[in-house]
């Protein structure tokens, strides 16, 4: 099972910013858009902000 499907699973913060955080800030200083990773950490956020 993937880390972050472990993480969900035990309602503990993923490595979203790691990743998608990552590649959506790299993108924004190319120009590049990426829909699908914007969407996605928005997701992972909603889902980990009923963590708390």
């Amino acid at each position: 099972m993937p880390s972050m499907a472990q993480d969900r699973i035990n309602k503990r913060p993923s490595e979203v910013e790691e990743f998608a955080g990552a590649i959506i800030g790299r993108a924004e200083k190319h120009g590049i858009l990426v829909p699908q990773n914007r969407y996605l950490y928005r997701r992972i956020q909603e889902i980990e902000s009923c963590y708390k």
